[in-house]
């Protein structure tokens, strides 16, 4: 590989597709960053000023919400037919190579040698994972932010690796165990749990196989491999009738350790009804929800949003997964 002159502000930033222009805005608040290009969908090149220890520190003290991984201190290089090993350039640990869509590519083809890595320089952050992220003809080596600031996996590109889950109920489980791994959330197991608008059942499966007793709150029907688990107690209601059911029994509301709410509802709709859920949460207990926004420009509806979910939550992290489409993930106390 051949380095070219490459001004030292250069950085990738891994985005859903449809919230490119949500991600460029809020790295301009945040870093004071520039677009340069858009590589692919849902990868940005940016003009970042300053060092990667700073863009650390601001990611960390303000984690966006629309970037889930962002590459700092870039040296960039064309691809080119000299050989070499991968592994002796490589001054800082394993160095990991992937491509614009996240995936790994586990040996450069046999022509090429990662110069690129001696070429950067040795800073406070390089303790930081060094990557090679692969265009056609083009690689871009620098260090990673993890999680974009969050206590997260490193997972390149912010494409997760989730150990394999057989039979899962639906594609929601899915969002429901990035949340976890991203936010660092380990529920113990013998608590319990409310799953508002739990049908068919992902995000119920998912908490009881992490050992939590589960009440499932939804008019529809949990699919048979959930409904059948002793741990779920399905109640075939709305959330609203789960809440006046409540309210006239007697023995005061009931205590979770966690509540989950995946429902399709307008992020505002929701938010409201998550705030008349506070009181079932335990004052240690945690809450996850999803916050349905739209396409293009979401960021006035979940400012809105989260403000409302802010007269009873505080609110710990919101982030766009991987899984999530068009909605963002919240993690609440």
């Amino acid at each position: 590989m051949v380095t070219e002159p490459t001004a030292p502000d250069l950085a990738l930033a891994f985005c859903s597709a449809q919230y490119e222009d949500a991600a460029i805005n809020e790295l301009a608040r945040l870093l004071d960053a520039r677009l340069d290009r858009r590589p692919a969908p849902g990868v940005l090149l940016l003009r970042v000023p300053g060092s990667p220890a700073e863009s650390r520190a601001r990611v960390e003290a303000a984690p966006p919400i629309f970037t889930r991984q962002l590459v700092v201190g870039i040296v960039k290089g064309a691809l080119s037919g000299q050989a070499g090993p991968v592994g002796s350039a490589n001054q800082s640990g394993d160095l990991v190579i992937h491509n614009l869509e996240g995936r790994l590519v586990p040996v450069l083809p046999s022509a090429v040698f990662v110069e690129a890595v001696c070429a950067l320089p040795v800073t406070g952050e390089s303790t930081l994972p060094v990557v090679a992220v692969i265009e056609a003809g083009t690689v871009y080596v620098g260090r990673v932010l993890p999680g974009a600031g969050l206590p997260a996996p490193f997972w390149p590109g912010g494409r997760p690796r989730l150990p394999y889950q057989p039979d899962l109920a639906s594609r929601s489980a899915l969002k429901l165990l990035e949340g976890l791994a991203v936010f660092a959330v380990h529920p113990r197991p013998g608590g319990t749990a409310l799953d508002l608008g739990a049908a068919p059942g992902g995000w119920t499966q998912v908490l009881a196989g992490l050992g939590l007793a589960v009440t499932a709150i939804d008019p529809g029907v949990l699919a048979p491999q959930v409904a059948g688990l002793p741990a779920v107690t399905a109640l075939q209601m709305t959330a609203e009738s789960y809440l006046a059911r409540v309210h006239s029994l007697a023995g005061g509301e009931p205590a979770f350790a966690l509540v989950v709410n995946d429902m399709r509802l307008d992020a505002r709709e929701s938010a409201r009804l998550m705030i008349r859920m506070a009181p079932f949460l335990s004052p240690q207990g945690v809450a996850f929800m999803t916050l349905k926004l739209p396409h293009g420009s979401p960021t006035a509806i979940l400012r809105q949003a989260m403000t409302i979910l802010g007269e009873r939550f505080a609110v710990v992290r919101a982030r766009c997964l991987w899984f999530n489409r068009s909605e963002v993930t919240v993690y609440m106390r």
